[in-house]
């Protein structure tokens, strides 16, 4: 089984905050909705509804060798594990919570419940930290998928070139201002 890939080492713009991150906090400005958006609400749905495929359901149905996670001996890949629990996951949401809180000043600390289900807070960032622990969670899971050990630098990547589609889309909208 394959995932949608990404493409790799988008140039991000300059950004006051830092190159890395562009406009993170401008990404849900636009309002539009991109096939990238729709596929990640869809994930998240399918979070929600405990019916995410892992290895622990693809073994069951006989389309997976293993019900066990590939990064960890003896361990069923569930939701949570693979999210959460997983040594990878706990490192991979480690870093991510460094970077953030480095680009947003805030203080971040991720429980299970906000890993799987999102942040619900008082924040006037809580949209785009959501957004964006959407589409890394979503690279988690494609990487997992394909058996491939996800970094946190690669998930950067991903969200660079979210960035750059939301960024075309301002600019082909006229909302260009808006997005900066």
């Amino acid at each position: 089984m394959t995932c949608v890939g990404w493409a790799n080492g988008l140039a991000s713009r300059k950004h006051p905050i830092s190159s890395q991150t562009c406009s993170v906090f401008h990404l849900l400005i636009i309002g539009q909705w991109t096939p990238l958006t729709c596929k990640v609400t869809i994930f998240q749905y399918k979070i929600i509804h405990n019916f995410l495929y892992t290895n622990c359901i693809l073994y069951k149905m006989k389309k997976s060798r293993s019900p066990h996670c590939p990064f960890c001996t003896n361990v069923d890949q569930t939701v949570s594990h693979l999210f959460v629990s997983c040594p990878c996951a706990s490192s991979f949401w480690s870093e991510f919570t460094k970077w953030y809180q480095s680009i947003s000043k805030k203080t971040l600390n991720h429980s299970k419940n906000e890993v799987l289900y999102g942040v619900f807070n008082d924040w006037s960032s809580c949209s785009t930290l959501n957004h964006l622990i959407l589409i890394v969670k979503y690279f988690v899971y494609c990487q997992a998928l394909n058996s491939i050990k996800f970094q946190f630098a690669h998930s950067i990547n991903l969200v660079n070139y979210k960035i750059e589609i939301e960024h075309q889309i301002a600019r082909k909208s006229n909302k260009l201002n808006a997005f900066l």
